[in-house]
């Protein structure tokens, strides 16, 4: 029985098959690879490597496969990515609301040897105060108790909660781009090798939605051309994966999609 038949009989969102011996295989193997001088991310890397060749060689089954296809990123991919969004020192936050009411967050601080501290909402929010309703506002209360806690922030992140988990397997181009331009999710702060990208993807949704329009009301396509040297001129090619090596938002989109 494969693994998706085995979830579709007992109606689950996903299973996991194994030969006897797959897992103690990856261990002895992993064990024989890992060097003394190997950081933490070297280590998960090694890991996911080895799992991946068993997947491959079909001694275990995942169902669903949502990151199939997708190579696995190299040690200086990471480290480049945790520079450009996160360096040592420096915290990321992501805080979502309900109303008057903190949903959910979570701060990571990294250090001078990776994560050194995780906040959670249950840790934050006796110092939050009283909230507006308004997340545009309330999150300057969220930035500055983490602030206080863990140190300045690199990147924060907030957005109602709803907004955020239909953005999360939102497929559309642009679509967490778009939402950062008329505010639904607000950045702040943000790094400067993210802002651009992010503004020329909000750039590329905002000419994608003129062009669906133009499209109906000139069916000739007499105003084709003129927009896509527009948006050509205006836009060029940069991309968030141009900077940091992968699309963050994509793998994050097939981690949580509930499509199959």
């Amino acid at each position: 029985m494969t693994a998706e038949e085995l979830a579709r009989r007992h109606l689950a969102s996903g299973a996991l098959c194994l030969e006897r011996d797959a897992l103690e295989n990856v261990m002895e193997e992993l064990g024989m690879r890992l060097r003394r001088e190997d950081d933490l991310t070297a280590q998960w890397l090694t890991l996911l490597s080895l799992v991946q060749a068993q997947l491959n060689a079909g001694r275990i089954q995942m169902w669903p496969q949502r990151l199939r296809g997708m190579p696995l990123p190299s040690k200086p991919m990471i480290d480049r990515t945790l520079d450009l969004v996160c360096p040592r020192g420096k915290t990321m936050l992501i805080g979502l609301f309900d109303r008057d009411e903190l949903w959910s967050s979570i701060a990571l601080r990294r250090g001078a040897r990776g994560i050194d501290l995780v906040l959670g909402p249950d840790a934050l929010r006796g110092e939050l105060g009283l909230l507006s309703g308004d997340f545009r506002r309330d999150h300057r209360h969220l930035v500055r108790a983490v602030s206080e806690r863990a140190g300045p922030l690199s990147l924060g992140c907030f957005a109602e909660y709803r907004t955020f988990l239909d953005l999360e397997v939102d497929p559309t181009p642009g679509a967490w781009a778009l939402a950062v331009a008329v505010r639904d999710v607000v950045l702040h702060p943000v790094p400067a090798a993210m802002a651009v990208p992010i503004g020329i993807d909000a750039g590329r949704a905002a000419f994608s939605a003129l062009r669906e329009v133009a499209a109906r009301i000139d069916p000739a396509g007499v105003l084709a051309p003129a927009l896509g040297a527009m948006r050509d001129v205006a836009f060029g090619d940069r991309k968030l994966e141009d900077v940091l090596g992968f699309n963050p938002l994509e793998l994050l989109r097939r981690l949580l999609s509930r499509e199959h």
